[in-house]
This record gives structure tokens, sequence and C-alpha cells, in this order.
């Protein structure tokens, strides 16, 4: 059998794996609310800090604020691998040796590994905590537009809420397409700043 070929069948067999394992840690995430186990990630937060925001427009690829009594911290956690280098012909097996480090990303439960950093930044934090504060972040909750549907086509962003005493998670999808009415419920005035704003610190 060619190489090529190999590489091409190669592609979607880790394609495809790493498709079912997202699927069902997206089923068990989307339950944070309802109880499930939440993702070890989610629970070191939980236990070490007094409060943390997370923030995802691809999970679990997750930007995090957290504060712990007056020390504000940033962190990522991030795939190495950019969608943007896959599918692509690489000499020698390195393109075969991206696309199993793509998957082995998708098959690890979000925890405080080698995905996991401290993002360092000369953003003042305390102003941008405050910030996010003032957007009402904590005051979000479900909301539906009509012109939304379950994709992320338009712009899919999702929060976590995490205290020491509970977690709350929210998912907000085609975000792109709200219109003028959506844009002025509070909730969806929120999302957009706190969206606006989780890329200016990361950016």
């Amino acid at each position: 059998m060619k190489p090529i070929l190999i590489l091409f069948l190669s592609y979607f067999i880790v394609l495809d794996t790493a498709s079912q394992v997202d699927s069902s840690y997206m089923k068990e995430k989307r339950g944070v609310e309802k109880n499930k186990k939440s993702s070890r990630l989610i629970v070191f937060f939980k236990e070490n800090f007094d409060s943390t925001i997370i923030y995802s427009s691809s999970e679990p690829n997750y930007f995090i604020v957290s504060k712990e009594k007056d020390n504000v911290y940033f962190f990522t956690y991030l795939n190495p691998i950019k969608k943007n280098v896959l599918g692509r012909h690489y000499p020698g097996e390195l393109a075969l040796w991206l696309l199993k480090e793509n998957s082995k990303f998708g098959n690890t439960e979000p925890d405080t590994n080698r995905y996991f950093l401290p993002f360092v930044t000369k953003i003042n934090k305390q102003v941008k905590w405050k910030e996010l504060q003032q957007n009402g972040i904590w005051q979000i909750e479900d909301y539906r537009s009509e012109n939304s549907d379950r994709t992320d086509d338009g712009g899919m962003v999702s929060f976590f809420l995490i205290t020491k005493t509970e977690v709350k998670h929210f998912e907000y999808y085609s975000i792109g397409d709200w219109n003028d009415s959506d844009k002025k419920n509070k909730v969806t005035k929120s999302v957009l700043k706190s969206n606006l704003l989780f890329k200016e610190i990361f950016k």
C-alpha cells in the first residue's frame, strides 16, 4: 500500500476516534449542572480557588480567570496542535504524529496536565477581573435565540462559573447570528461583552 494512501486512511481513523471521544466528553460536561461528575480540572479550581470563570469557544480548549483571596490568575488549557496544520502533507511520519497528538488531546480528561499552563501577560489582572464582574458574568443564565441552533457555525461560546460551593455551565449557540432584539437582553449583553473581554485578555 502506498505511503500516501496509508496516511489518508490513518487520518480518517484518528479523526473518527477523536470524534467519538469528543462526543462522549461533551455529554458528560453538559451534565455538570445536573450533579454529574465534573472533570478533574473543574474540581481542581473548585477546591483551590475562591471563584473561577472558564471561557471556551472550542471545548475543551479553555481560557481561565481565577481568584484566590486578593490574587487573580490567568491560565490556559489548550490543544497544542492547531486545526490548520492537520490534513497537510509533511515529510516522513510527521503528519501521522500530528494526528495522533491531536487525538491524544481529545482522549485526555481536562486536568492539571501538560496542556494546562499559567498565562503570563502584562495586563492588569485586577482590572480585568473587575470588568468581568461589571459585565454581570455571574448573573448569566440560559438563553436561546430564535435565530440560533445547536451548532457552532455562527460562533458558540460556553462559560463555567465555579465557586467553592457550586459549578454552573452555560452554552450559547450562534452568537454571531444574534439580532438587535437578542442583544437587548441582559444575558446576551453580558455574554457578548465577556466574550470580547476574554479575547482581549488572551490574545
